[in-house]
């Protein structure tokens, strides 16, 4: 707020803030934030408050884009000894309104995993707020664009831990999806993007073993080893290798991964094959 007193006021005289408060809903309240201050006898500029200061009130959108927001504010006068004329001003008054958009989903385990001839996306949320569907994207390099695959409603508003599935019906060798939730109001968020591998022709001549692994993974191929990635079920890549020339043979550690389910994703020049691994 930018306040100014009449120089020459005479000894001892002065102005200084009596009352400042907030106005909800055409109505003054709350907490008065005057501070006895003095008013200067050029421009000054004073600041109330601060940035999680709600001046002894509750808010809302509608209460502060309401025609009845404002602030109201008086002033004290003393005479003092001498004194012809008492005037002051206020000629410029800012509100700054400080606010937090809270997120309308918490994503939580988003993975994907080969369902029969399918790919099935599965992921939960912590909590969510005026969310109306789910819909499961996936990424498209030859249109270098994302395109959905499939579509679920959503819980609407929740505090709990809510599940879903969706399903990619037509998966490639190797696909990188994501979710995109939708508001009541038109607006959307993503998921974090997870890739995930899947069984397209088939290689069944190649052999994998132990399964469940412990230590280390043997990878025997009649064909030549072109490409061998493994995954965790949340899409992380646990490693990528690319064996040299004429390789058919492969022992890899696997000593230092967490106990779970995995996805060995295998290609040769017969294609890609994806076998799930369980490490203990």
């Amino acid at each position: 707020m930018k306040w100014k007193k009449a120089p020459g006021l005479g000894i001892g005289a002065s102005i200084s803030d009596n009352v400042v408060k907030l106005v909800k809903g055409g109505s003054i309240g709350g907490t008065n934030h005057a501070s006895g201050a003095s008013w200067t006898s050029s421009d000054s500029y004073f600041t109330y408050g601060s940035s999680s200061d709600l001046w002894g009130l509750t808010w809302t959108p509608a209460d502060v884009n309401g025609a009845g927001f404002g602030v109201a504010v008086s002033a004290t006068t003393s005479t003092g000894l001498v004194s012809l004329l008492l005037s002051a001003q206020v000629d410029h008054i800012r509100i700054t309104v400080y606010y937090s958009v809270p997120l309308p989903v918490t994503f939580r385990n988003f993975f994907a995993i080969p369902d029969q001839s399918a790919m099935k996306l599965k992921w939960s949320t912590a909590s969510e707020a005026n969310s109306v569907r789910f819909v499961a994207e996936k990424y498209s390099e030859i249109n270098a664009e994302w395109i959905p695959v499939d579509s679920v409603i959503a819980a609407g508003n929740s505090s709990i831990e809510k599940k879903y599935e969706a399903f990619d019906k037509s998966p490639g060798d190797l696909n990188i999806y994501r979710i995109r939730q939708v508001d009541m109001d038109g607006r959307f968020m993503f998921s974090k993007t997870i890739t995930a591998g899947f069984h397209t022709r088939g290689i069944t001549r190649v052999k994998i073993f132990p399964n469940p692994v412990q230590d280390k993974i043997q990878i025997n191929s009649p064909d030549p080893l072109l490409h061998v990635k493994m995954l965790s079920v949340e899409g992380k890549e646990m490693f990528n290798l690319i064996p040299g020339t004429g390789c058919r043979n492969i022992t890899i550690p696997v000593e230092n991964m967490l106990p779970g389910l995995y996805f060995l994703q295998i290609q040769t020049s017969l294609g890609t094959d994806v076998e799930k691994i369980v490490h203990h």
